[in-house]
């Protein structure tokens, strides 16, 4: 975000991100998932030019490759996960 900003001076929404290992070497853990949401929020929050941050994981059934633990909400309980109520804190 940073250098992309440097570049060419355009003020980010960063939408749709998520903790996601793109080597197939396995999943995010849901705290890694936290701890990645909360990285990239500090990160985002700290920068003038950055006026949103939208975390991938309002769906019910995912069909992207990206993990449940990015949920942040239960279709079988129909309420927030825990990862949703730590977004909506942020």
């Amino acid at each position: 975000m940073d250098k992309f900003h440097s570049r060419y001076g355009k003020n980010i929404w960063l939408t749709e991100y998520a903790c996601h290992s793109f080597t197939g070497k396995g999943k995010c853990s849901s705290s890694q998932a936290l701890a990645f949401m909360k990285t990239i929020a500090k990160h985002c929050e700290s920068k003038t030019w950055c006026e949103t941050h939208m975390i991938y994981g309002s769906f019910i059934n995912s069909r992207t490759g990206v993990s449940k633990v990015n949920a942040i909400y239960s279709s079988s309980s129909g309420s927030m996960t825990s990862l949703g109520k730590a977004y909506l804190t942020i």
